[in-house]
């Protein structure tokens, strides 16, 4: 299961693999002898990818706020409230930046990083000069009803901590397969007048995370 998600660049003063050239815009590897020159120039500025979602943002998730470019963990006000809604704030689900811990796991078992980005997404946001902003990311779960995440889709993950992705593509569909979307349509259609859901909603969830 694949869902499609902006990728998106942004400045950092930490050390980082990305960098961008600020006279031609234009994202490099660091790599090479000459990388700690260029960053002390000026003619270099360090760089994080980041991989956005429209997911609900909960206390200590990582946020994006695409107004001010600012990265933000998100904090329960009052009785269980988060401070952050709107359309200008996307939740992080995967980046380059190791500083970013989930809370999760921080609580249970130590600082554990968001899942990271690979090194050949980085490769090909490089070789695209910068043009990659959206990729497909693979997702497991099961089909479970649940309001907030009604087939409790989880990321796929490498041994290391690492999504899975491929590049956005027009896809053909065979009869099979939308027999096979018509009946997940059909189930979650069950669901939602169970518990008195809106199953429009549900609808255009299962076309962005199935076609």
């Amino acid at each position: 299961m694949k869902q499609e998600h902006e990728l998106i660049m942004l400045p950092t003063n930490e050390a980082s693999n990305i960098s961008l050239h600020i006279q031609s815009n234009k994202p490099y590897l660091n790599n090479g002898e000459d990388y700690e020159t260029k960053i002390l120039a000026g003619s270099h500025k360090n760089q994080h990818l980041h991989l956005l979602s429209d997911e609900e943002i909960k206390e200590g998730n990582w946020y994006i706020d695409l107004d001010l470019k600012q990265i933000r963990q998100a904090k329960s006000i009052g009785d269980g409230y988060v401070d952050v809604s709107g359309s200008l704030y996307k939740k992080i689900i995967a980046t380059t930046d190791t500083s970013l811990t989930t809370k999760e796991w921080m609580l249970k078992y130590g600082k554990l990083p968001l899942a990271s980005i690979s090194e050949s997404l980085i490769k090909a946001f490089i070789d695209s000069q910068g043009k990659l902003t959206k990729v497909m990311v693979e997702y497991e779960g099961s089909l479970k009803f649940d309001k907030n995440n009604p087939f409790f889709q989880r990321l796929k993950l490498t041994p290391d901590n690492t999504i899975i992705w491929s590049l956005v593509e027009e896809k053909l569909y065979t009869r099979n397969e939308m027999i096979e979307f018509g009946k997940k349509c059909g189930t979650a259609g069950t669901m939602a007048e169970r518990v008195g859901e809106d199953y429009n909603l549900l609808f255009l969830q299962l076309v962005e995370q199935n076609l």
